[in-house]
């Protein structure tokens, strides 16, 4: 498998330290999951010296993880909801929050249920979710 694969990780120091990088050398903002791959593709590089053209797949919009881009650019985060902080991030890079993201604010709650994170909680929960 080695021969096939390569695999590493990048902690949240690293990965924070790469947003802000590739952020304010190439006005790309990647959101924590790509921000892991572009970290690992990283060493990969330096340990491989590999010099053949890659392409990482950006899966996952930087607007779903506001609060952990924005601290990752280097601004503080106050107690300030999900949407004011996409609103935040999109005046600072200059992008649109996606539409989905967006009407999410004027959509009723549908599911407002919270259980303790505890094994006998999470399955009292589900049982009472299927109605069992």
């Amino acid at each position: 498998l080695h021969d096939l694969f390569y695999a590493g990780f990048a902690n949240d120091t690293a990965t924070r330290r790469v947003i802000r990088d590739v952020f304010h050398e190439n006005h790309y903002l990647m959101d924590p999951h790509t921000a892991v791959g572009y970290c690992v593709y990283q060493q990969y590089l330096k340990e491989t010296l590999d010099n053949r053209e890659a392409i990482l797949v950006s899966t996952a919009s930087p607007f779903k993880f506001c609060s952990d881009v924005l601290s990752a650019l280097g601004h503080a985060v106050k107690d300030e909801d999900d949407f004011a902080l996409a609103r935040k991030l999109a005046n600072l890079s200059g992008l649109n929050v996606p539409l989905p993201l967006r009407k999410l604010e004027s959509l009723p709650i549908r599911h407002s249920q919270v259980c303790q994170a505890q094994a006998t909680a999470m399955k009292q929960a589900v049982r009472e979710a299927l109605s069992l």
